[in-house]
């Protein structure tokens, strides 16, 4: 088992399958076989045999967190619903890790559920961890994006700059929601920011020629 973890983990999916084979003889039973598996046809573009080990991973061990993780993933790259049911399930295992919320939260958002995008994001902050970044990014992305609240959006894009100064996009985003709020000073400066951070920001750059031009977005 360690020797196939080694061969997936320098990239050697042929001796990895090889290795596994010689393990299923021994004992089939062991989860983690069908895991590595499910991990090497991921990396080889196979997300339907990747889903299938998955799910035997799960069948023979229904507490594999690291499995539900995996197919809850693949599911939702795909829009399927199925990833709703899968990242619960990680949830009800280990109800306060980071990653089963956040990729919860991205399904939500990505599917216009945003109430529940928003649930997602606010349990992360409140209850997991609330130095985080990116659940305050996404939470000032739907406001801006969706709700066309930009005073708000700016709120979040601000909180996620407050944990990680650092956060080009972030800038960037709340730059972006000042302009389209008609305060183009702060945008201006958020845009010169954003492109200190990152230079040759596309986005920021074009931001910020269009206000020097006297021509910023106005409010949808």
């Amino acid at each position: 088992m360690k020797l196939a973890e080694i061969h997936l983990y320098l990239k050697e999916y042929g001796q990895a399958k090889l290795t596994l084979k010689q393990v299923i003889p021994i004992n089939d039973d062991i989860a983690q076989i069908y895991f590595i598996q499910g991990l090497v046809a991921l990396e080889t573009n196979d997300s339907v045999g990747a889903v299938k080990n998955f799910q035997v991973a799960i069948d023979k061990e229904p507490d594999y967190y690291a499995a539900y993780i995996q197919a809850g993933k693949i599911y939702s790259t795909q829009g399927n619903p199925l990833a709703i049911q899968y990242l619960k399930s990680a949830i009800d295992l280990q109800p306060k890790m980071y990653e089963a919320h956040y990729l919860l939260g991205l399904y939500y958002q990505d599917h216009g559920f945003l109430t529940e995008a928003h649930q997602e994001y606010e349990f992360i902050s409140s209850k997991i961890d609330s130095t985080l970044p990116e659940p305050y990014f996404n939470r000032g992305y739907i406001e801006m994006v969706y709700n066309n609240n930009y005073s708000e959006a700016a709120k979040w894009f601000g909180k996620a700059i407050y944990w990680s100064p650092e956060y080009a996009d972030a800038w960037y985003n709340r730059g972006f929601s000042y302009e389209l709020e008609g305060k183009t000073a702060d945008a201006k400066a958020d845009y010169k920011k954003a492109m200190e951070l990152q230079p040759n920001f596309p986005l920021a750059i074009k931001g910020l020629n269009r206000i020097e031009d006297g021509k910023p977005l106005k409010r949808r």
